[in-house]
C-alpha cells in the first residue's frame, strides 16, 4: 500500500491491484490519519473482510482523522465510518482496478 493523502491509496497484493481515491471530507490538520489508517485496515483484517473493503474503511478512518484539531479528535467511530461509507455512495464505487 501506498498511501498518498489527498490523493487516495495505490493498493498492490498478490494478483490483486486497485486504486482508490481519498474520502470526500474538508481537511483541518492531517496529524495521526497514518495511525487511523492503521487501525482501520487491522480491524478488517481481523473481521476477516476483503482487501478492498479492509482499506476503504482505513480510507475513511484516516481522513476522519484530518476533520479536527489533533490526533484523535476527528476519528469516526465503527458506526460513524460505516454511515460514511454508506452516504457517499459514489466514492465507494471509485476504486479503480489494474
Amino acid at each position: 500500500m501506498i498511501k498518498r493523502g489527498e490523493q487516495g491509496v495505490l493498493v498492490h497484493s498478490g494478483d490483486e491491484a486497485f486504486e482508490l481515491p481519498a474520502p470526500p471530507v474538508e481537511v483541518l490538520e492531517p496529524s495521526g490519519a497514518g495511525d487511523a489508517f492503521a487501525a482501520g485496515l487491522i480491524l478488517g483484517m481481523l473481521e476477516g473482510w476483503d482487501l478492498e473493503r479492509s482499506v476503504r474503511f482505513a480510507s475513511v478512518l484516516g481522513a476522519s482523522a484530518c476533520t479536527a484539531l489533533g490526533c484523535w479528535a476527528g476519528v469516526f467511530s465503527r458506526e460513524e465510518a460505516d454511515q460514511f461509507i454508506a452516504e457517499h455512495p459514489v466514492w465507494a464505487r471509485e476504486a479503480t482496478r489494474s
